[in-house]
């Protein structure tokens, strides 16, 4: 038999629910990149310079994906706001004519 998930609600509220539990997963994603960086500048950096360096990288690496998720987060809670219709975006670097 098919399960209650064959039922698919209206498209629009169907869209709108992907994505709020995309943004709940993109800002989980940030606390958790927010709290391992925590945790790794909490230690002391390691005597050892090739360590410290793999350190280092693996600090480097959780900023990004923080700072990539809390883009994500701005652009899906736009989205939200806007119910589920993604907004024209401006061409980046592009100066407004006056």
């Amino acid at each position: 038999g098919a399960g209650p998930s064959e039922a698919a609600p209206a498209e629009e509220m169907d869209e709108l629910g992907r994505l709020q539990q995309q943004l709940r997963e993109e800002q989980l994603k940030k606390l958790k990149a927010a709290e391992d960086i925590a945790a790794l500048q909490a230690k002391a950096p390691p005597t050892n310079p090739l360590l410290r360096v793999r350190q280092q990288t693996q600090l480097d690496k959780l900023k990004r994906d923080e700072q990539k998720a809390e883009e994500e987060c701005k652009r899906l809670q736009q989205l939200i706001d806007n119910g589920g219709i993604p907004l024209p975006t401006p061409a980046p670097g592009k100066k407004k004519k006056k």
